[in-house]
C-alpha cells in the first residue's frame, strides 16, 4: 500500500507539473493583458471602419453657392445630378420649390427663381434634357450665327449616333438628329454648344433646307469670313439644281 501511495502521488505531482507548465505556457504565450487589449483594439478598429465607411457614403451638407454656380453656368438652370452633387437631396429640392428659391422646368431640370432671364435660356432646357451631350444645328444654328432673316419654328438639336437606340420623350417642336459632332465643328452660343458656320451649312445642304435659305445663309456666311470659297463644295452642290449660289 505505502508503494502504490507513493506511485500515486508520484504521478499526481507530475500531472501537476505538466499542467503548471501548459499554463504557464499558454500564460506567456497569451497574456491577459494583451489579449484583452486586442480584443478592445479588433473592436476599436471595427467600430471606426463602421463608422468611415458610413460617414463617406453620407451626402455632403448642402452648398448653395456650388448649386449656384452650376446654375450660373447654364443660365439659371441645374439638373437634379448637380444638385446632388451640390448635396440636396429631392426632398430638399421640394422644400425649396415650396419656398419659392428654385422651380421645376421639366423632368430632371430646374432653374434659380431670382436668377436674370436670358434671351434663349430654352435652348439650356433643352441642352440639360439632352445630358449636355446634344448640339444645336441646321436652321437653329443658322439662326444663331445671324445667316438667315427666318426665324426657325422648330428647334434642332444632333445628338451623338449612340443616343440612335434611346428611347426619348423628345419635348415639342424638337428636330432630333443624330451624328458625331467633333469639338472642332462647333462653337459655343452663350451657354450652349453650335455647330460652327461650315458644319452649319452642310448640315442644311444635306437635310434639303430651302434653297432661298441656305443661298442667303451661305452669301452672308462668305461675306462675314465664317468660311472660304472651298468650305462650301457641299452648298454649291446642293443648289446646282437651282440656279448655284447666286441664284
Amino acid at each position: 500500500m505505502a508503494i502504490q501511495e507513493i506511485e500515486r502521488r508520484d504521478r499526481l505531482g507530475s500531472a501537476e507539473r505538466v499542467s503548471g507548465q501548459n499554463r504557464s505556457g499558454l500564460a506567456a504565450r497569451n497574456p491577459a493583458p494583451l489579449r484583452d487589449l486586442t480584443v478592445r483594439q479588433f473592436t476599436q478598429n471595427f467600430t471606426q471602419g463602421i463608422v468611415s465607411c458610413v460617414t463617406s457614403n453620407r451626402p455632403g451638407k448642402p452648398d448653395w453657392d456650388r448649386l449656384f454656380r452650376a446654375a450660373e453656368s447654364h443660365d439659371g438652370h441645374f439638373t437634379t445630378r448637380e444638385a446632388a452633387d451640390a448635396g440636396y437631396s429631392p426632398a430638399l429640392l421640394c422644400k425649396y420649390m415650396v419656398n419659392g428659391r428654385v422651380a421645376r422646368v421639366r423632368r430632371g431640370v430646374y432653374r434659380v427663381v431670382h436668377f436674370p432671364t436670358a434671351d434663349h435660356e430654352a435652348l439650356a432646357v433643352l441642352w440639360l434634357w439632352s445630358e449636355q451631350a446634344g448640339v444645336f444645328s441646321h436652321l437653329t444654328a443658322l439662326s444663331l450665327h445671324g445667316l438667315t432673316d427666318a426665324l426657325p419654328v422648330q428647334t434642332h438639336l444632333t445628338l451623338p449616333c449612340a443616343w440612335q437606340r434611346r428611347r426619348l420623350r423628345v419635348p415639342d417642336r424638337v428636330v432630333l438628329h443624330h451624328a458625331d459632332v467633333p469639338p472642332g465643328e462647333r462653337t459655343w452660343f452663350g451657354s450652349v454648344p453650335v455647330t460652327n458656320a461650315r458644319r452649319t451649312l452642310a448640315d442644311c445642304a444635306r437635310a434639303d433646307v430651302a434653297p432661298d435659305l441656305l443661298r442667303q445663309g451661305t452669301q452672308q456666311a462668305l461675306r462675314r469670313g465664317l468660311v472660304t470659297a472651298r468650305e462650301i463644295s457641299e452648298v454649291e452642290r446642293a443648289l446646282a439644281p437651282f440656279g448655284g449660289l447666286e441664284g
